[in-house]
């Protein structure tokens, strides 16, 4: 008893998730930014980027007094932290970066206002840029395929008619998810019925507790309406990937709330209000939300979605530990 126990232990510690750590969506460079945008960036409002920010494009910061990389940056090449990385023009009316050692790369002209906070830490004008932003859309782009390729293990069920698919008993304004309890949850979301901003909800349950949710939205529709979106319930302690399909063009966020990331590459993204706690992947963005990711609600050091990461030295160790104990038995 005492040898199977100690079998059973091995193994154990060797298929938990705490020591098998894996992600179903990998999304490379872009996870280590709170908004990663290969066209236009505009901050409306008076509020922040907790980590790094790319842009491809401009980047114009319009009201308030907006600050990139708040929390810190979480970018990093060529030996410096990178807080900010545009590819064109800068235009601060008011803004700043919250540590003068985190570098700015501006492949184009800076032109700050007279409101402008002068912590911005050094700034590399042309040359290199500290990003690759092409190689870094190709990777998104066979991620976002390779996701949206995969089937539903989850139901979706849209408000609460019934004879149009909704739940019995349910709200009107809430998109339930009901998952199997697998270590990876896959959700297949029509898009055409988030064109009518009426969902202000997507409440997820039958999840195991620290699994990847992977909400794959497509269909017909190019133009997704969730201004009025304030929760997603049921998803903290989970990574959660909000993955829009290459035809959706225009996506408009309220508050998402929850460690999600949005990857929606080819659409015009804006946001509203509130707190988005994931990497925001765009083709452009305007908005006034605080942006909360960088290494938050997404795969930070993933394994591509056909892959898994390399198990820790502990594990290895275990996994040793369980096959000498089984050639130790069966000498016996």
């Amino acid at each position: 008893m005492k040898f199977r126990s100690l079998i059973a232990a091995a193994v154990l510690a060797c298929s938990s998730g705490a020591v098998f750590a894996s992600s179903a969506f990998n999304l490379g460079v872009a996870d280590n930014f709170s908004a990663f945008v290969f066209g236009n960036m505009t901050v409306t409002g008076s509020t922040d980027a907790e980590h790094s920010v790319a842009v491809q494009g401009n980047l114009t910061a319009t009201s308030g007094a907006w600050t990139a990389a708040q929390g810190g940056a979480t970018y990093s090449s060529g030996g410096k932290e990178w807080a900010l990385v545009v590819g064109g023009n800068v235009n601060w009316t008011s803004g700043s970066v919250s540590d003068k050692t985190e570098s700015v790369y501006v492949g184009g002209t800076m032109t700050t206002g007279s409101a402008y906070d002068p912590t911005l830490g050094p700034v590399q004008k042309g040359g290199t840029s500290p990003v690759d932003f092409a190689a870094v859309k190709a990777q998104l782009v066979a991620e976002n395929a390779a996701l949206l390729g995969k089937a539903a293990t989850g139901t979706t069920l849209y408000g609460n008619n019934t004879a149009t698919g909704g739940k019995a008993g349910g709200s009107a304004s809430t998109l339930y998810l009901q998952g199997s309890g697998g270590a990876v949850e896959y959700f297949t979301i029509d898009s055409s019925r988030l064109t009518a901003n009426i969902f202000n909800e997507f409440n997820l349950t039958g999840v195991a507790a620290g699994s990847t949710i992977v909400l794959n939205i497509t269909g017909s529709a190019t133009d997704i309406a969730l201004s009025n979106m304030n929760s997603l319930l049921g998803f903290s302690g989970h990574q959660t990937l909000l993955n829009f399909a290459s035809n959706v063009s225009k996506l408009t966020l309220g508050s998402l709330n929850a460690d999600a990331a949005v990857l929606a590459y080819n659409a015009d993204v804006t946001t509203t209000w509130g707190n988005e706690n994931g990497t925001i992947i765009a083709k452009n963005y305007t908005g006034a939300a605080q942006l909360n990711g960088g290494h938050y609600g997404s795969s930070s050091s993933a394994a591509s979605s056909s892959s898994s990461k390399v198990p820790e030295p502990g594990t290895l160790a275990l996994a040793g530990l369980a096959m000498a104990l089984i050639a130790r038995r069966r000498r016996a």
